[in-house]
């Protein structure tokens, strides 16, 4: 099952009322981040983009976006957030091991856990190559690595949102990542589930897979993404 398929058109929705005002926190300083190292109309690539939390804010203030996800449903969502804001940017299905055809971009991200769905060294080692392949000479990649805490579960409980998220431990590093949700739509109580694989990864790792594809100088911008629960870090391609 791919993650985060079976309920796209509430993600919106249920990651409001989970993270509220943390999420418009994270938000607002990965965009201070982009615009403070490229300036419009630089080419951007967004990987794991979601339903365009990112990527759509990006293309209005007048970058060149365009933006991938492993979840076929979630870029149909993030199409239509697109066409409701008026908004023009590339939307693809993509696994992050296979950005060919795309680019040159100036600049990746690649953030709010999208590394934790590579669930072994050969996906990683190669979701690093697609994207230096991808990159300009001397271009950056924006990443951030979870912490050992967030792999745990978690209950919300409301009159009309209930959020139960289970993880256990598969093996070594490996998850177990279950999801029931609760949501009222409409005075209707509506249920959705997820369950998927997820793995934690240590930071000293997935920087020697980005060494190894050519990334240098990493720098640690965590203290700008407070309360989070991921390490931040800003890597630049070999020119």
């Amino acid at each position: 099952m791919i993650p985060h398929d079976s309920w796209a058109t509430v993600y919106d929705e249920v990651y409001s009322r989970t993270f509220g005002d943390l999420l418009d926190r994270l938000t607002k300083a990965t965009l201070e981040i982009v615009s403070q190292h490229e300036t419009i109309p630089s080419k951007l690539l967004d990987i794991g983009a979601g339903t365009g939390r990112l990527a759509i804010p990006l293309a209005q203030n007048g970058y060149q976006v365009c933006a991938v996800d492993a979840s076929l449903a979630m870029t149909e969502v993030l199409r239509l957030n697109a066409k409701k804001q008026s908004c023009s940017l590339a939307i693809y299905h993509k696994i992050m091991q296979d950005l060919s055809c795309l680019g040159p971009f100036d600049f990746a991200m690649c953030v709010f856990t999208v590394l934790i769905y590579l669930l072994d060294q050969d996906s990683l080692d190669r979701s690093m190559k697609s994207v230096a392949n991808v990159l300009q000479p001397g271009g950056c990649l924006l990443f951030d690595v979870p912490n050992h805490g967030l792999f745990n579960s978690y209950e919300i409980l409301s009159n009309d949102f209930n959020r139960t998220v289970t993880i256990r431990s598969s093996g070594p590093d490996l998850f177990e990542y279950q999801e029931s949700i609760d949501l009222r739509i409409k005075g209707q109580m509506q249920h959705f589930d997820d369950q998927f694989s997820i793995k934690y990864w240590q930071t000293e790792k997935v920087i020697q897979s980005a060494k190894k594809s050519g990334f240098i100088e990493f720098q640690n911008l965590s203290e700008f993404f407070p309360q989070c629960g991921s390490q931040y870090f800003l890597a630049r391609k070999k020119s």
